[in-house]
């Protein structure tokens, strides 16, 4: 829409407003300023296609309020991802200009000058490119910490850059995890600085993701390039009564073995220090298997649920069976496993009476509560229930010839209060008819 700038008694339609020749063009002209990083729309004119480019200067330093001389770069703004530079010696006709094209000017940046967008090509690109960022820390994660505007094509180093001043913290230290949008979270697994991501990666998780907004930081103990180019495992440290004790961040080569594992936890460990030791891969409240020293770390990360414990010397006994024993209970049809599975030795000539007193001292199961365990013989693949009196046929004799080395020793009880309530708290919502 054009308003007239014809005096308002004007009654003669043709001076009302400019009508252009053949030869003319209407064209838009916008300022860029580098120092206030801002592109402002000054005016309109109506040019003669086939004069230079340059003679419309003079007109554009009057607008901008320059001083006469001023040089000028010229642009013309083309889309977002084109903006392209002119040649002020070219005719508008030349360089392909016509009615309605928008053409933006600034000053010729001076040598040696430091702006952050020196010109207008680089303000149009970090106008596309911008993007606004939710800081949030891993440990409280439904928390906004920190709102940046950031780049979509910046790197992990400069994002933590960026971050580093905001939170006070040496940015090498960062580490950053991306947002789930389907389960409104973090994700199971940190960002990896070393496959190089740009912040759209980032924010996307993976190929044609609808992106997020939000990103997760923590701050580490040593630089994250040290920790990408070694080992971290999380190694939880349990005492004789399956109870864990400690927690343990291990740091090794990427190249070592579990035994060099095992040699950090009985550094970090005291208890641990002349012992044997052994690690456990642990998942559904069972142990799913037994690590080998020779086994390299290659297939584990910080994510693996290991757990490191002390060989009983009751499982060296040549005539023991060693069983992993494990807590269930029985909510028809369904079997729930819960607490911390172990092993447990099962000498070939000890009555079972005697292996249940060793078992509930190892527990430290009072007796009241004890009587109602029952025990069990459970197959790992046929989900097959077999109960130890029925096995033994109500006879005290030995336990250890039922078991194979895949069977499991089931202990039914009771569900303790604390991880009842933890249970309930990650059961799914029942809708019912």
């Amino acid at each position: 829409m054009e308003e007239s700038k014809a005096p308002e008694d004007c009654v003669d339609d043709a001076q009302l407003f400019h009508t252009p020749t053949q030869d003319e063009a209407i064209m838009f002209f916008k300022y860029y300023d580098p120092e206030a990083q801002m592109i402002t729309l000054l005016n309109y004119t109506f040019v003669n296609v086939k004069d230079q480019i340059g003679a419309i200067i003079p007109k554009l330093i009057e607008w901008a309020g320059l001083p006469t001389g001023t040089s000028l770069n010229l642009y013309e703004e083309i889309k977002p991802t084109m903006i392209d530079a002119l040649k002020l010696t070219d005719s508008f006709q030349t360089a392909e200009l016509s009615n309605g094209d928008i053409i933006c000017f600034q000053k010729t940046p001076a040598e040696g000058a430091s702006y952050k967008l020196p010109t207008a090509q680089d303000y149009y690109m970090y106008m596309l490119n911008r993007v606004t960022v939710r800081f949030r820390e891993l440990e409280h994660p439904s928390e906004d910490k920190h709102v940046c505007e950031l780049q979509k094509n910046m790197t992990f180093d400069e994002v933590v850059a960026d971050l580093g001043p905001r939170i006070n913290v040496d940015p090498a230290y960062i580490r950053l995890t991306a947002h789930s949008k389907m389960y409104e979270k973090p994700r199971a697994f940190a960002i990896t600085r070393s496959d190089k991501p740009k912040l759209m990666d980032m924010l996307c998780g993976w190929v044609n993701a609808p992106p997020s907004d939000i990103l997760y930081y923590e701050v580490l103990d040593m630089p994250l390039q040290e920790l990408e180019s070694n080992k971290l495992l999380k190694v939880d440290w349990y005492n004789a009564k399956t109870e864990q004790q400690s927690s343990h961040k291990v740091l090794v080569p990427k190249t070592s073995r579990m035994s060099n594992v095992i040699a950090k936890i009985k550094e970090l460990v005291p208890e641990a220090a002349d012992a044997d030791v052994r690690l456990l891969d642990m998942h559904n409240h069972k142990i799913s298997r037994l690590i080998s020293a020779d086994e390299p770390t290659s297939g584990y990360n910080e994510y693996s649920p290991l757990r490191a414990e002390v060989i009983p010397e009751e499982e060296k006994d040549k005539n023991a069976v060693r069983v992993q024993a494990v807590h269930f209970y029985i909510d028809s049809p369904l079997t729930y496993y819960f607490g911390t599975p172990f092993f447990f030795a099962l000498n070939k000539n000890e009555k079972w009476s005697d292996a249940k007193r060793r078992l509930q001292q190892k527990l430290e199961i009072p007796d009241e509560e004890f009587a109602k365990w029952k025990f069990a013989r459970l197959h790992p693949y046929f989900n097959r229930i077999e109960y130890v009196d029925d096995l033994l046929k109500g006879e005290d004799g030995p336990l250890a010839p039922f078991f194979t080395s895949i069977d499991i020793l089931g202990l039914e009880h009771a569900m303790p209060k604390r991880l009842r309530t933890a249970r309930r708290a990650e059961m799914g919502v029942v809708i019912k008819n």
